[in-house]
């Protein structure tokens, strides 16, 4: 079980950018800053880009996306990508939601085009209201293929007889609506931890969330399946002790991944498969801790790449692969690879832009975004780049 005995650590903190791609070379990189008037700050590599470093704009510069976004309740900014039609004329659309200062309420941008600007509504201060519910964390958008003409998003939110988990839902005829207030019946969840949200394989077919409970810490996890579009599972308890917000990850219809750090400050896995949970699994080793939440991508049905923030600032590394016969199935059996072995001041996030590659983000102890870059290629070293600096305050 999570945790294992003994008495719990506490939550871990931990600030970490937010990043989307739309394939190679494409990206998009967010980042909070602790000024409530000038707060969301973006840098992109758009077609021109002839690295993997090549951000605009230019040097450690940030462009200004907006203001008025509650640091406390979003640690990162949610942001989609998918294809959008907009009278007739295909675009790409890249899309951010916050949890707003005031009112407790959720705002929104979006922006319909490559470059620089272009972001509507315009002005820095000015977003559109998504909702008016009491909102009580970040918001977790789904995260679908391109080609599905549906956006998800999730909310901690005031409920029965805790929090309790919205559900927002756009799709091309209705625009943006309620679509589960709250999900899955009455519940008291922790206000530190953000829904874990998975599509399978990216589609549509079924939908699972994942929370944790504020009476004992346990992972929480209810589902909607496409037969029952309206209809969520009561909350199913898959017990544990979990003290940062989970993440999940589906690499083929009817898998499922959970990652959480325990009451040990270990790392443990929970995994779906044929209709059943495995039991927990501690994947860094009895004397290995890590800080904040750990981070989680599959590039393949066969393949999972888990990252963590370690204690003395390091990235670290853990793949599972499950092409081969081998009866050992993650690398290293036992705790982590080192990517980099120091200067991380927050957990890492982990985006990938079709090529196999997988980009890590994290802040620095100077409050700067650090890039690191995991070839699919064997034997090509990872390397640090620093990006941006962060304007704070």
């Amino acid at each position: 079980m999570a945790g294992g005995p003994g008495s719990p650590t506490s939550v871990a903190p931990g600030f970490a950018p937010t990043a989307v791609s739309r394939g190679y070379p494409h990206l998009e990189v967010f980042a909070v800053t602790n000024s409530m008037e000038n707060s969301v700050y973006r840098k992109y590599r758009n077609s021109n880009a002839t690295s993997a470093a090549d951000f605009l704009p230019q040097g450690l510069e940030m462009e200004l996306v907006g203001g008025g976004v509650d640091r406390d309740k979003t640690p990162s900014i949610s942001v989609s990508w998918r294809h959008h039609v907009e009278k007739g004329v295909p675009t790409n659309r890249t899309e951010l939601h916050i949890a707003g200062v005031f009112d407790t309420k959720v705002f929104r941008k979006y922006r319909d085009q490559d470059g620089a600007g272009g972001w509507s509504p315009g002005g820095t201060g000015q977003w559109d209201v998504f909702g008016a519910n009491q909102w009580a964390s970040s918001p977790v958008q789904v995260r679908y293929g391109p080609e599905t003409s549906l956006m998800g998003a999730f909310y901690l939110c005031r409920a029965q007889p805790g929090l309790g988990v919205c559900f927002w839902q756009w799709t091309p005829e209705n625009n943006w609506s309620l679509a589960g207030n709250p999900i899955a019946g009455k519940s008291d969840l922790q206000p530190w931890a953000a829904p874990a949200v998975v599509a399978w394989a990216g589609d549509d077919r079924r939908l699972d969330v994942f929370v944790v409970s504020r009476v004992n810490n346990h992972l929480m996890h209810t589902w909607r399946d496409a037969d029952n579009p309206g209809e969520w599972a009561l909350y199913e308890d898959l017990k544990g002790f979990v003290t940062t917000p989970p993440v999940a990850v589906s690499r083929a219809p009817g898998l499922l991944d959970v990652f959480v750090r325990g009451g040990d400050g270990g790392l443990w896995h929970l995994g779906f498969q044929e209709g059943k949970w495995s039991e927990w699994e501690l994947l860094s080793g009895p004397d290995v801790k890590i800080q904040g939440q750990p981070e989680a991508i599959s590039t393949s049905a066969d393949t999972i790449d888990v990252f963590a923030w370690g204690t003395k600032g390091e990235l670290l590394h853990k793949k599972f692969d499950n092409s081969s016969n081998s009866e050992t199935k993650w690398t290293p059996a036992s705790g982590f690879d080192t990517v980099l072995d120091q200067g991380l001041s927050g957990p890492p996030r982990a985006v990938t832009d079709g090529t196999g590659d997988i980009h890590l983000l994290a802040y620095n102890e100077v409050d700067n975004i650090i890039l690191s870059t995991l070839s699919s290629k064997p034997g090509v070293k990872a390397e640090k780049t620093v990006i941006a600096a962060v304007p704070m305050i």
